[in-house]
């Protein structure tokens, strides 16, 4: 037996024993700390093999979850495997085709919409078939400069002769597979920050910044868009919550380094009717609630293999409940921005359309921002105006 046969069959144990309670990647660490023997070729290319699977295996109708992993690692493949040459040598001579040709070899067995077998709406601007295959291309990484560290922060990036592509003034990406610990500056100079999630900047720029003296991230998690928000308006108060207290810790660390200061951190379940305090009142309310991440299914394909449409209903009722509790933090004349990271109507603009009829805010702009043009993930923003009374 070949040492990539020895992979396979240790991809195949992996993917077997996995059943979606955690992220893929922490399972595999937990997995590959438990083997002393395995080396970071032998983890990088297991990995390698049952991210493939994740992406486009589910296509292959009737096969084995081998024979999935073999016909998947092939077609995503930009270049001969080594595990698809020695295992199926009658494929090689097709790696030097593009993607489409070698379909046609699973013409009789491959089925799109195997992929994602649910028949759930899109938000506008997203289209099924582009959006399926958008799952098959690893992401690029994203950063974002800060506000009058773009110079520096190019400088260092230019020291390392790291490959980047520049999308905007602002923002620059990187392969997913570009180390990134050596850049200095992280939080200071720049953000790792998702091109989509970025760009919810454009719906902030649409808010007076006059107006805006109290903000509150109120589903902060990381802290990504805590640091946007007071970028754009530097001398609000920022106050930020999560219900996790992990997250919190961490976001704690981020924003130091960031050099914001914060007015109020709290651990708060905005699901829970009366635990938010009745001296939150702000002029701005972020909230980037939780979703079913189909935007971001990219990075995670396991996530898209473990979806079911119950979840997509819980997360729905999940999100309705927090826009309800939140409501009464938002000054009159006041501003809403809901985010997810979904690419489903449900949670975006159906969502928000019946909010605004029944809440007493009118919608100013919501978007979906696609961002597979760029290897990125995908996200919806809506930005909403407290009416007056």
């Amino acid at each position: 037996m070949s040492r990539y046969h020895a992979y396979l069959k240790k991809a195949v144990t992996y993917l077997e024993n996995y059943k979606g309670e955690q992220p893929f990647s922490i399972y595999c660490k937990q997995l590959f700390a438990a083997d002393r023997k395995m080396g970071s070729t032998d983890r990088r290319l297991i990995r390698h093999y049952c991210y493939s699977y994740f992406r486009v295996g589910a296509a292959f109708v009737n096969y084995s979850i081998e024979e999935k992993i073999l016909a998947s690692v092939f077609l995503l493949s930009n270049s001969p495997d080594p595990l698809v040459t020695s295992l199926k040598p009658d494929w090689s001579p097709f790696f030097s085709e593009d993607m489409e040709v070698r379909m046609r070899l699973f013409s009789a067995t491959f089925n799109w919409r195997a992929l994602f077998p649910y028949e759930l709406t899109l938000s506008s601007n997203i289209e099924l078939n582009d959006w399926l295959r958008s799952q098959l291309i690893q992401p690029d990484v994203f950063i974002r400069l800060r506000p009058g560290k773009e110079k520096i922060a190019k400088e260092h990036i230019g020291k390392l002769k790291l490959p980047v592509h520049s999308i905007s003034p602002t923002c620059i990406s990187f392969p997913a597979a570009v180390n990134l610990d050596l850049l200095p500056g992280l939080n200071r100079d720049y953000v790792v920050q998702d091109y989509s999630s970025q760009q919810i900047d454009q719906l902030l720029q649409l808010v007076p910044a006059d107006a805006i003296s109290s903000c509150w991230d109120c589903c902060a998690a990381s802290g990504g868009k805590s640091i946007l928000i007071k970028d754009r308006f530097p001398a609000a108060q920022l106050t930020v919550s999560d219900i996790r207290a992990s997250i919190l810790n961490q976001l704690k660390n981020r924003l130091r380094d960031a050099a914001i200061a914060t007015h109020r951190i709290e651990q708060l379940d905005l699901e829970q009717k009366g635990t938010i305090p009745s001296s939150f009142l702000f002029d701005l309310v972020v909230a980037d609630v939780p979703c079913t991440g189909s935007g971001t299914w990219g990075r995670t394909p396991e996530e898209r293999v473990y979806f079911t449409s119950d979840q997509l209903e819980q997360y729905v009722a999940k999100q309705k409940k927090i826009l309800s509790h939140i409501t009464t933090t938002i000054k009159p004349g006041g501003y809403l921005l809901y985010c997810t990271c979904s690419v489903f109507e449900k949670e975006n603009e159906q969502q928000i359309t019946a909010f605004a009829t029944s809440s007493g805010f009118k919608i100013v702009k919501m978007q979906l921002f696609n961002g597979m043009p760029q290897k990125a993930d995908s996200l919806f923003g809506a930005l909403l105006q407290k009416i007056s009374n």
